[in-house]
């Protein structure tokens, strides 16, 4: 699927190599961590992390942006812990 999609620069940081994304991909699914460091939109940050529907399947993502001349990438860490915990409780009215 990803080898057909045409992977155009946004941004200087913009993946837009078939196997570096792949490992991209690969990284974010083992850590449950998607992280944008100007990816999209130069001067622009965010982190994600899944609602999971089960232990393989997500559903949704919740996650924090900013503007990099606001905040840093290790201050967006800092909301990783409050990001999954709120996750969880999403997740759990899933299956309510």
């Amino acid at each position: 699927m990803i080898a057909g999609l045409p992977l155009r620069a946004q941004s200087a940081n913009t993946i837009t190599d078939v196997e570096v994304l792949r490992s991209e991909l690969a990284e974010t699914r083992r850590r449950r961590l998607g992280v944008n460091n100007q990816e999209n939109l130069q001067g622009m940050i965010a982190v994600a992390v899944p609602v999971m529907l089960n232990r393989n399947r997500a559903c949704a993502a919740i996650a924090v942006q900013a503007p990099l001349a606001r905040m840093s990438m290790d201050r967006l860490y800092e909301f990783v812990p409050e990001l999954r915990q709120a996750a969880e409780e999403m997740g759990r009215t899933f299956g309510e």
